[in-house]
């Protein structure tokens, strides 16, 4: 489905803003940054929830495109606690943490739209959901990519969405264990793809 029909019936008014993008592997594309920053615009959360901060890109953009009175929850491993994970982890994603070379959420740590940005070091699967349950009115997904992972981070996020709340899973298309995932779990909610990103999207109605 394209972005336009996603957003349509919202009436979406207001201008996005993008800012200091550049591409490293693991970042979203700039249509796939510009395709959250209208979804959020569009649905105003008040409350966000991201698994897998990694550079903080995506969180920076999700802050400078929401609400003033938004808060925004991330969630990241760092990469001395890769020992301690719960689940199996992806070859891909432990390469990616171990060559990281740069601070979890760096792109927002000092700037001023940080300060409604609240960092969580932990392992997903073993975050506490239960102060967070029915709390979030956008989930973006894109932390570990094993298919173990991203089976817990969705059903964790599905206890923390609100009714009327966005889910959104990165990754969709381009990584075997996601797709086959959100493949299985579409024969129960209605997940869309978003046409030339591998963005999958959920919207749970009120």
């Amino acid at each position: 489905m394209e972005l336009k029909e996603i957003i349509k019936e919202k009436n979406q008014t207001g201008s996005i803003s993008l800012e200091s993008w550049f591409f490293r592997q693991g970042n979203l594309t700039l249509y796939e940054l510009f395709c959250i920053c209208s979804i959020i615009k569009t649905y105003n959360p008040k409350k966000i929830l991201e698994i897998g901060t990694f550079d903080g890109l995506t969180t920076l953009h999700m802050a400078i495109n929401s609400d003033p009175g938004c808060e925004i929850h991330t969630i990241d491993l760092p990469r001395e606690k890769l020992k301690d994970i719960e689940l199996n982890i992806a070859g891909g994603d432990k390469e990616l943490i171990e060559k990281e070379g740069f601070e979890i959420g760096y792109h927002f740590i000092n700037h001023p739209a940080g300060k409604k940005i609240i960092q969580h070091y932990s392992d997903s699967a073993k975050f506490d959901v239960s102060g967070y349950l029915k709390n979030f009115g956008f989930i973006f997904i894109d932390g570990a990519h094993s298919y173990d992972y991203i089976k817990t981070d969705t059903e964790n996020s599905l206890r923390m969405i609100q009714d009327g709340g966005v889910i959104l899973w990165h990754d969709y298309g381009s990584v075997i264990d996601v797709t086959e995932y959100l493949n299985d779990l579409s024969k129960k909610l209605n997940i869309i793809k978003i046409l030339d990103t591998s963005l999958a999207f959920y919207y749970l109605v009120n």
